[in-house]
């Protein structure tokens, strides 16, 4: 048996040499004191200590950051902001709605109305906003929630509907027009044509058939074949927004400080990214870059006015100076999967880029490094020869705040089949 002594001597050893090789001890916890901080995301600790980073959780995507809120579904307005009529439409009744517009329990909006381009909605601010805070880079925008007034609902009136008068048989026909349907539920034709159902004659779908009674039953050609029936289903984008944009010509905002003024002017082709929030809104960003850098302005804006080109009135959800930082990100899709001289290849351009408006170009061969073959998410090619090839998609920030970013694929096209 060994002695205390001895035994307390190989634990000082032990102890040693888990120092000197780096091999973790256990933490020794001291009564009062909290634990240790724990991230409230997964990946958040994936990196730390000397355990494998974590790769099936998804990364939580970037939101753009909040400068200045002005507007935010509130009930009220803030006490600082006070919101009324610009130009000669204030005396108009129609601003009593200036208050917000009660959409649902929990969602509120305010209604904008403007008879056009000198007659609109002004917020003037109490505490003025500073504008190296909210227009000091590229990639800063005005995001806005917007939707389209409800339609106004019509009553109508209930009518009752006439059921037709019941079919008298023809004495000259000796077929009763009860019961027109041979087997298979396909109609028969009678000896003095075909026989008749309740809204006319009933077509079969497979084209003439014989009926039991030798007489022909009626049938309709072959469907033909849809145009672009090649097309996969990844290509096609036909899903409708379940909100309806207002209709707008141009969307022109104009900021106020103790120097002048600057106006923003943005047509509706150039909204973005029309993006549906809750299936309630349409989110935008208005880029503030698009202010002219060589008009002195100040340093405090004092109020901001809304105007369009023609009259309009629609709902506003949210309105807020924000800073859109996030990297572009891109990712193809090449359908199908294996290629042949002379056919239609379909290209998609998968892009995420926040509330930044951007250009996707493609060049299907490298070999020309100038050229662009085509502009869009959604593109078509065809390769005329055999060959293998390289592919570049390109996405660029059409305002320059964000950097651009590429991808390449090789493509192996050959011969067609039975050549």
């Amino acid at each position: 048996m060994r002695s205390p002594r001895v035994i307390l001597l190989l634990g000082l050893l032990l102890e040693i040499c888990s120092l000197a090789f780096g091999q973790d001890t256990p933490a020794v916890k001291t009564p009062g004191t909290p634990p240790a901080a724990v991230a409230d995301h997964p990946a958040d600790n994936a990196q730390t200590g000397s355990g494998t980073p974590a790769t099936d959780v998804a990364p939580v995507p970037a939101k753009p950051k909040d400068l200045a809120v002005i507007y935010n579904g509130e009930d009220a307005l803030s006490p600082q902001i006070v919101m009324g009529g610009w130009g000669y439409i204030q005396s108009d009744p129609e601003f009593k709605a200036f208050t917000p517009h009660h959409l649902t329990r929990k969602q509120n909006a305010l209604y904008i109305s403007s008879l056009g381009r000198y007659n609109g909605v002004r917020f003037d601010f109490a505490e003025p906003l500073v504008t190296s805070q909210v227009m000091g880079a590229k990639n800063e925008y005005l995001e806005l929630y917007l939707r389209a007034l409800p339609a106004k609902s019509t009553t109508t009136s209930t009518s009752t509907t006439t059921p037709p008068p019941a079919t008298t048989p023809s004495p000259t026909s000796p077929v009763s027009p009860i019961n027109p349907m041979g087997p298979g539920g396909y109609p028969m034709m009678g000896p003095n044509g075909p026989m008749m159902g309740p809204n006319g004659p009933m077509m079969g779908p497979n084209g003439p058939l014989m009926g039991p009674n030798g007489y022909p039953m009626m049938g309709q050609p072959p469907a033909a074949r849809q145009p672009d029936a090649d097309v996969p289903k990844e290509f096609k984008t036909t899903t409708s927004p379940t909100v309806d944009l207002p209709k707008l010509t141009n969307l022109r905002f104009t900021f106020f400080s103790e120097k002048g003024a600057m106006v923003i002017t943005v047509p509706s082709s150039e909204f973005y990214p029309k993006e549906e929030i809750d299936h309630q809104w349409i989110r935008i960003g208005i880029p503030l870059s698009k202010l002219d850098p060589a008009i002195p302005f100040g340093e405090k804006i004092t109020r901001m006015v809304i105007t369009t080109d023609q009259p309009a009135a629609f709902l506003l959800g949210r309105m807020a100076f924000v800073l859109d930082d996030t990297p572009l990100t891109l990712d193809t899709l090449i359908l199908p999967q294996f290629y042949e001289a002379g056919q239609r290849i379909f290209f998609i351009a998968r892009v995420k880029s926040g509330l930044t408006r951007v250009e996707t170009t493609w060049n299907f061969d490298t070999s020309h490094a100038n050229s662009t073959d085509a502009t869009g998410e959604h593109v078509t090619f065809t390769y005329d020869k055999e060959g293998v090839y390289t592919m570049r998609c390109t996405v660029r920030d059409l305002y320059g705040g964000k950097a651009s970013i590429s991808k390449e694929s090789t493509l192996k096209i050959s011969r067609p089949a039975g050549q």
